[in-house]
């Protein structure tokens, strides 16, 4: 959900959602046949497909323990820092390790 969409309930929100997905093509698919187009952007939400599972029971989320597991990089530092912590916990993210 971008900002402009968002309720004041869901501004207030202080988790994030880092945007990886994993699931099959097949699992997925079905889910996105029932999106539907609720923003002022008049786009379909990938993150729409959590709401969905989330409704059928099915587990939509984990917590990742070390935070620069799941940083962005867009820059020359960004990715200086994130190859200096990558190398200290041997290159795999603890959620894989699992």
């Amino acid at each position: 959900m971008e900002h402009r969409d968002a309720s004041a309930h869901v501004l207030k929100i202080s988790e994030i959602n880092t945007s990886i997905y994993v699931s099959t093509r097949l699992h997925c698919s079905k889910r996105c046949r029932r999106f539907e187009i609720r923003n002022a952007q008049s786009e379909y939400y990938l993150t729409d497909v959590i709401g969905i599972l989330s409704a059928e029971g099915k587990r939509t989320g984990m917590e990742i323990p070390q935070a620069d597991e799941i940083l962005g990089i867009n820059t020359r530092q960004e990715i200086a820092y994130s190859d200096r912590a990558m190398r200290r916990r041997n290159a795999m993210p603890s959620w894989l390790r699992a």
